[in-house]
């Protein structure tokens, strides 16, 4: 080789040393920016986790209040009905019997 083709050489390889420093730092740039992104998107995520876990419970809560006063007004109701027929059978036994 002569020495200009050494210094072109040379030249070549500290171009291609530059470009990738650049290339390099633009990655790393990028690779700390999708950090920042990722901790901002978990955190985020984890916020939503934890109001709709709250909703979930809260949901739960209501389900259970309504069935234990489903429970109640069933029993009120039943009873009522037994009231209610009793009474109609006492009604019924002070009626005169019907004369054909």
């Amino acid at each position: 080789m002569t020495f200009e083709e050494v210094t072109r050489t040379i030249e070549f390889i500290a171009q291609q040393n530059a470009q990738i420093a650049v290339n390099m730092e633009q990655f790393f740039r990028g690779l700390n920016d999708l950090k920042e992104k990722t901790a901002r998107f978990e955190s985020w995520a984890s916020e939503v986790v934890a109001i709709q876990s709250r909703r979930l419970d809260q949901n739960e809560e209501r389900i259970r209040q309504n069935e234990e006063d489903s429970k109640k007004v069933f029993k009120e109701l039943e009873q009522l009905r037994r009231d209610t027929t009793r009474l109609l059978n006492m009604i019924l036994d002070r009626l005169p019997p019907l004369n054909n």
